[in-house]
């Protein structure tokens, strides 16, 4: 019995400790792919000052 409740406690702490990965995986992802479309917008602005600037 008590090995049951072990072996409980130690597959809902491994479940716990995958979903809290899987949320820091997650987290990180979306950053990341927030700071890479920041970026190309910065870009795409600084072609279109540029462009404008030269058709002046």
């Amino acid at each position: 019995m008590i090995r049951l409740l072990i072996k409980r406690k130690s597959k809902a702490q491994s479940i716990a400790e995958y979903a809290a990965l899987i949320i820091i995986v997650s987290v990180a992802f979306g950053m990341m792919v927030r700071y890479l479309q920041r970026g190309v917008q910065v870009r795409i602005r600084h072609l279109n000052q540029e462009l404008n600037d030269n058709l002046r």
